[in-house]
């Protein structure tokens, strides 16, 4: 691969994490503050976090799908990160709109699709890093992915805050939506290989669920998505 086709894949990854490291700012430190500005009690506010969060427990189940089924056939990664990162800015562009005191209900469902849309480009651009990255590159890719999440993590702590002194959440929301579609500019940076390429997916692996290592593990990994599946190559 040459040199330009390896800084568009690794700035794709950087991107697309520094993404969902926004979103995961907004869910993590702003959201609860932004909740708290209306008349909810703090079992509302819980309610919504958790239902917000419950797609990562699904993760799993994402990458297993992803494998198995081409969306669109289109493909098993690509057409489900675009599904993702529409999903999620569709979501963050509408949700300035919903009352979570008057409309409960709509702004809980507009969360869960916001974090089923992190979910599922999430666990598809992981697979599809393994996918298109040779073994001995994959370090630098994890390392873009990283670090564009750190940085998020930096830039829109920051942004956000300022945003928010403002009383200017609105703008907080649509920047991430603006970010999100924005992505979908990038995903022609990497070429999805074909299936026969691919390795099957170890529906085996589900047993690894119930060990103690992972239960332990699971809620502080910062990707409990395919890549801690083992594979089988088919024969």
């Amino acid at each position: 691969m040459s040199d330009v086709s390896n800084a568009r894949k690794f700035g794709f990854f950087g991107s697309i994490y520094f993404v969902e490291g926004a979103v995961l700012t907004m869910f993590s430190t702003y959201m609860i503050i932004y909740l708290r500005r209306f008349n909810l009690t703090f079992t509302q506010i819980g309610l919504i976090s958790s239902i917000s969060l419950l797609p990562t427990i699904l993760k799993i189940f994402i990458g297993a799908i992803s494998d198995k089924w081409s969306l669109f056939r289109k493909g098993h990664r690509k057409p489900y990160i675009l599904v993702g990162l529409v999903l999620q800015g569709l979501g963050y562009l509408v949700i300035p709109f919903v009352s979570p005191v008057e409309s409960y209900g709509l702004f809980v469902t507009i969360s869960f699709c916001i974090g089923l849309g992190m979910a599922t480009y999430d666990t598809t651009t992981d697979g599809l890093g393994i996918d298109t990255t040779p073994e001995a590159e994959r370090g630098n890719v994890q390392a873009f992915c990283v670090g564009g999440r750190a940085l998020a993590a930096v830039v829109f702590g920051v942004a956000f805050g300022l945003l928010a002194g403002k009383g200017l959440w609105k703008y907080a929301f649509w920047l991430i939506a603006v970010l999100s579609f924005l992505e979908l500019a990038a995903l022609p940076f990497v070429k999805e290989r074909s299936r026969e390429e691919q390795p099957k997916f170890a529906w085996a692996a589900f047993r690894e669920l119930v060990k103690p290592a992972y239960i332990i593990s699971a809620p502080s990994s910062p990707w409990p998505s395919t890549r801690a599946i083992p594979c089988s190559r088919s024969s």
